[in-house]
């Protein structure tokens, strides 16, 4: 006979099948039961020995290569390894939870987690062979110790409580009842409060009575018949109900086998069939095939009451689980629920808290593709969360894992990129930044020890900026006309990136300049002058106008500001440039201001206002000049005057022809050898509403805070509505159309300087006028006026500054004097020829008057005459006198400033009147000071 230790070490791989005999002739009040093949459980196990289940239908398989007892679920799915110290042998579950042990030489009492409560029989000699071990009704521990053939019993605290049994060799004629040949397995009869023993190496089972511990009853010997057995090592009993036993399983080890038995037939037991791969004769031999269902050195088994089904230790290394009368392994496909809250794609910190639902009960895992872990997760409820501790710079892939107990899966992942927090970027070069060049340097500031990289998406060119602690620089080349939107982007060793953008317009068209004013080398009677025109460019809005070098307004693509003329030539100079640097040409003409010329008119209306729109190709001009006798040209097309000095002659109006676009009206007046002229600015657009404003009649200064706007306006077939601004603020309420006419009222200050007054018409078909703006320059302020230090009493000129666009008179009572004006930088010069006419110094008037009308007045003559200190040394001396003889006698020539200082004859009335040089009268008069005469001048 072989010992069943080779049992439990031998790992043999043969084909297994299920034969199912009932024998014919014996009958039982149990059945034979129907047995159906199930999926066996494969994984997770190495060396299983022993099987027990617990109430919730998990079972626990010892596995002494795996050093533990395995913990199955329902669907055969590993929950947990509960680990041991010694090799696990036999199993029991107690109705606590706690997971009883043998161990060879002891027996532990585990909790649920594996901690050992007890150690039973761990004294020298207790036990030779803890093998097998069960649990009775009032949980008292039952384990057999096949090396010293006997049964020890311990109360459910682990205190020995009796043993019994003993070695015995049963044979045919003497069956030594209670005693044993090496016992291993060991089962709990409910039914009959009884413990079934596999007395193994003498082929039987004996019961014995859970409360005296009385032999009952033996079933098998050792043999190869019914009832008979090789080497029974496992044993499991079936209950029709709580109360009523049905049947006894008992695995027969070398006979690949299990026999099903009837115990309640009789004392004996009835067979009922054989599960496994022996014939009626009971011959030895290993199955041939390894299918599922089939035993291949099986050493224990046991009962699955909730779904009705065996599940066989087998020898192959598995589980084999075969259905009882339809009995089935419990089944589920549909993944759990789990759901991960959103997570962050970037993150500058280390750790990361994650979080979702989860179906009650699954088993949650997270891992992370790094070296990062994932601590406990808690899960009492549907929601769980976890941290995430030592996240990986780069990119961490989170992968949550639930499994339910069937071991259906569901997955969540997310990839998590942990960096440093991007460093401070910053770009101060102005955003869309204009120039004419194809290349732009960006400028920046950057946290220190940070990489800069620039891309120019529209070339696709890209480089390193040159960084300097905080600050950085980039030469952008080769930019293309038009945008170049160029990203920045900045970063630190395992940093985010920072990024910030730029929009570099190259432009390299210049604006084009029409200009609307007098023509070159044209006089006029009147002082101010509009300067009038438009500009276009590939970046409207970009461009400035200057007149005179001074900026005016551009409104949309149209620009007026006023002129003010001096007596004279006038240089007038308009050019356009962009914010690229793009210049047009200079548009140069000269005005003569003559106000002895004739004075020409326009009558507006019918004429049109000057920077007007008309959506008519012709329009028609008339109007007055003074003296009646002039002559007048339209544009160059000679035009009849009337006695009165009206024209055309006979009423009416001249027609002029337009062009698209503005068009400057010239009309010029000639008188003998004098001629004068006045220009309107119209633009024709026959899409547009007509529009005019008639009053102010052009760009004007003025020292009012108000001022009335006046005009016109119309459409054919359709109602225009108004708008107007005065620097850019809404006018309310806004003009009102009457009869084509509107008015409103336009307020200035408190600040001085120009006023832009825009007004915009819109028909019914959305189509909008916007005139250019009439530019009224508020000014309350008198003009800046200086005279010159004068040395003589009774000067020929005299002279001083005086405020741009600002005119001089200089007058004593009725007389005048002629003035004359050079324009300079930032004043402009006058001076005055006094020599015409008898004055009164003390009484001459020097008026200087701005556009908008503040004077400023200076009235008399402040006398500085000179002393005769030629050298300039303080005193009045000999010396002087020797060198003002020297300058008469030709010795020596004097200085300008020496004159200033020398000049005082002749006098007149007692007064210092210089005559521009030192001569024999100045030495006569430097002389006698020097010499102490008293002089006075």
């Amino acid at each position: 006979m072989i010992h069943s230790t080779r049992n439990l070490l031998a790992i043999l791989v043969v084909s297994l099948f299920v034969a199912v005999i009932s024998l014919p002739g014996i009958t039982s009040a149990a059945v034979a039961p129907k047995i159906s093949t199930l999926t066996p459980v494969k994984r997770d196990m190495v060396a299983p020995v022993r099987i027990a289940m617990d109430s919730s239908g998990n079972y626990y398989v010892t596995d002494p290569r795996s050093r533990g007892v395995l913990k199955f679920n329902a669907y055969g799915r590993l929950v947990k390894t509960i680990p041991t110290a010694g090799v696990p042998l036999g199993v029991a579950v107690a109705a606590n939870g706690n997971v009883i042990v043998t161990q060879g030489t002891y027996v532990s009492i585990l909790d649920p987690d594996g901690v050992e409560l007890a150690k039973l029989g761990s004294g020298v000699g207790q036990f030779a062979k803890a093998n097998g071990v069960t649990i009775d009704g009032n949980g008292y521990i039952y384990v057999t110790d096949g090396g010293l053939h006997l049964v020890r019993v311990f109360n459910a605290s682990g205190a020995s409580v009796t043993q019994f049994g003993g070695k015995g060799v049963a044979t045919q004629s003497v069956p030594l009842n209670g005693l044993f040949n090496d016992p291993t397995a060991i089962a709990y009869e409910k039914a009959h409060n009884q413990i079934a023993v596999a007395d193994t190496l003498n082929g039987r089972i004996q019961f014995f009575d859970a409360a005296t511990y009385a032999w009952v009853k033996t079933i098998g010997k050792i043999g190869d018949a019914p009832l008979s057995f090789v080497s029974p090592q496992g044993i499991v009993f079936e209950y029709a109900n709580a109360t009523t036993l049905m049947r006894m399983y008992v695995v027969d080890t070398w006979k690949n086998t299990m026999q099903v038995i009837d115990t309640e037939a009789s004392a004996a037991g009835n067979f009922l069939s054989l599960i496994g791969c022996g014939t009626v004769s009971f011959q030895y031999g290993m199955c041939g095939g390894v299918a599922d269902g089939q035993l291949q050195l099986p050493s224990d088994v046991a009962f699955d009451a909730v779904n009705g089904r065996l599940l066989v230790v087998n020898g192959a290394g598995n589980i084999q689980i075969l259905g009882v009368d339809g009995g089935s392994s419990p089944f589920d496909n549909i993944p759990p629920v789990l759901t991960l809250n959103t997570v962050p794609s970037n993150t500058n910190q280390a750790n990361l808290a994650i979080s979702g639902t989860a179906d009650v009960g699954v088993e949650l895992k997270v891992t992370v593709s790094t070296s990062a872990v994932a601590g406990p997760i808690n899960h009492a409820s549907t929601p769980w969360d976890t941290t995430i501790t030592g996240l990986n710079f780069g990119s961490n892939l989170i992968t949550v894992t639930a499994t339910d107990a069937a071991g259906n899966v569901a997955t969540k992942q997310v990839n998590v990129i942990y960096s440093l927090p991007a460093p401070a970027l910053s770009i101060t070069t102005a955003s869309n930044i204009m120039t004419n060049t194809s290349g732009q340097t960006i400028n920046g500031t950057v946290d220190a020890g940070a990489t800069v990289t620039v891309v120019n998406a529209a070339t696709g060119a890209s480089g390193a900026a040159v960084v300097n602690g905080t600050t950085w620089s980039y030469e952008a080349t080769q930019l293309v006309e038009g945008a170049n939107n160029i990203t920045v982007t900045a970063t630190q060793p395992s940093s985010a990136a920072a990024t910030a953008t730029i929009t570099v317009v190259r432009d390299t068209v210049q604006p084009v300049l029409t200009v609307s004013a007098l023509a070159n080398g044209s006089s006029s009677s009147v002082l101010t002058q509009n300067i009038a025109g438009t500009v276009a460019d590939l970046h409207p809005g970009t461009v400035t106008v200057t007149v005179n070098t001074v900026p005016t307004t551009v409104n949309g693509s149209t620009f007026s500001v006023p002129a003010n003329l001096q007596v004279g030539p006038n240089t007038v100079t308009v050019q356009a440039v962009d914010l690229a640097g793009n210049a047009s040409f200079t548009n140069t003409r000269t005005i003569y201001y003559d106000p002895a010329t004739p004075v020409v008119s326009i009558t507006t209306p019918p004429s049109p206002a000057d920077n007007s729109y008309v959506k008519t190709s012709t329009v028609g001009m008339s109007g007055t000049v003074t003296p009646a006798a002039s002559t007048i040209t339209v544009n160059g097309v000679s035009v009849v005057v009337d006695a009165s000095g009206y024209w055309p002659a006979g009423g009416g109006t001249t027609p002029v022809t337009l062009t698209s676009g503005i068009n400057t009206l010239e009309v010029v007046a000639t008188s003998g050898t004098k001629s004068s002229s006045m220009k309107r600015s119209v633009i024709y657009d026959p899409s547009l509403p007509v529009l005019a404003i008639t009053s102010p009649a052009q760009d004007i200064a003025t020292n009012q805070p108000n001022m009335n706007i006046a005009g016109t306006v119309s459409d054919v077939g359709s109602a225009v509505t108004l708008a107007a601004t005065v620097n850019g603020a809404a006018v309310s309420p806004a003009p009102v159309v009457t009869n084509g006419a509107y008015n409103f009222n336009a307020t200035f200050g408190p600040v001085e300087g120009p006023y832009s007054v825009v007004v915009t018409a819109t028909d019914a078909a959305d189509n909008v006028t916007t005139l250019p703006p009439r530019s009224i320059t508020y000014d309350i302020t008198p003009p800046a006026l200086t005279l010159d230090p004068v040395y003589a009493g009774y000067p020929k000129t005299i002279s001083g500054t005086v405020e741009l666009q600002a005119g001089v008179t200089v007058a004593d009572g009725a007389a005048s004097f002629p003035v004359t004006i050079v324009n300079g930088s930032p004043n402009a010069t006058w001076s005055a020829d006094l020599s015409a006419g008898n004055y009164n110094p003390s009484t001459i008037k020097i008026t200087a008057t701005d556009p908008a009308g503040n004077p400023s007045v200076r009235t008399g003559l402040t006398y500085t005459p000179p002393i005769g200190d030629i050298n300039g040394d303080g005193p009045v001396n000999i010396l002087d006198a020797r060198y003002a003889l020297q300058c008469v006698v030709g010795l020596a020539t004097p200085t300008a400033a020496e004159i200033l200082r020398g000049d005082i004859g002749p006098l007149l009335n007692g007064k210092a009147n210089p005559d521009g040089k030192i001569d024999l009268v100045d030495a006569m008069l430097i002389l006698r000071k020097a010499l102490g005469d008293p002089v006075s001048w």
